[in-house]
């Protein structure tokens, strides 16, 4: 978690919660799939996740998505903030940015 103190808006990039989403994730000893990406280290999760940013955020948020019983990690860039929210007792992942200075 970073010490960024984030007002929003949040944009959702996207939600993973299926099984079959994650067949394409490889990991580097070249395990594949939703186990492979469940026991990945935050970073490799945030980067399978990012191939969704294509950098247009229309639906804009007050608050993220994140539940009580997600784990939250917090990547800061110097113009944006991604939000990698992860269950891992439901296997569900989502992605979320918060563009710094509201820099659409």
């Amino acid at each position: 978690m970073s010490d960024t103190k984030l007002n929003g808006p949040y944009y959702r990039i996207v939600f993973l919660q299926n099984s079959d989403d994650f067949d394409s994730y490889i990991d580097d000893d070249e395990n594949t799939g939703s186990d492979a990406f469940f026991n990945a280290d935050p970073k490799d999760q945030l980067e399978f996740l990012k191939q969704w940013d294509y950098g247009e955020y229309d639906e804009q948020y007050k608050r993220s998505s994140a539940g009580n019983s997600d784990d939250v990690t917090e990547f800061v860039g110097t113009d944006h903030v991604y939000i990698l929210t992860i269950n891992y007792s439901l296997e569900y992942a989502g992605l979320e940015i918060v563009l710094l200075n509201n820099n659409k």
